[in-house]
């Protein structure tokens, strides 16, 4: 909507924008909408706009959005070290998942009986054998 907007001609005054032919709207685009009726000077006359869609643009005009924060791009450096945290962080959580497959696997193999056959026979089936394709 707003490349659809920048290549419209405005002169400024009042300006009819009909809302007949829309089926979505929403605060993004009100928002939007208002910038480009405030850079060009101008104030909009809705005509056929439903009562929900009039609401949404007067409460979009109450708000201020030139002081909104502008959320600044990261910069490569700080990306490749959130990357690089994401990553340890999953190593881990990686080892600690190994670590306590291994104190269970240990256990199995320190008193056998322990292990349930049936169950684990029951789960290879369901998540192996029957998926399988043919």
């Amino acid at each position: 909507m707003q490349k659809q907007l920048q290549s419209l001609e405005c002169a400024g005054g009042v300006q009819v924008l009909d809302g007949s032919g829309m089926d979505r709207f929403d605060s993004a685009g009100a928002w939007i909408l208002l910038a480009w009726l405030k850079r060009h000077e101008a104030t909009a006359d809705l005509q056929h706009w439903q009562p929900r869609w009039r609401n949404l643009m007067a409460a979009a005009a109450q708000h201020d959005t030139s002081k909104l924060p502008v959320v600044q791009k990261q910069g490569r450096l700080a990306t490749l070290g959130r990357s690089a945290m994401t990553g340890a962080a999953q190593a881990l959580e990686l080892l600690v998942f190994l670590g306590q497959t291994a104190m269970v696997a240990g256990r199995v193999l320190a008193d056998p009986r322990r292990l349930r056959w049936r169950t684990v026979l029951h789960h290879v089936q369901i998540g192996g054998l029957t998926r399988c394709p043919s």
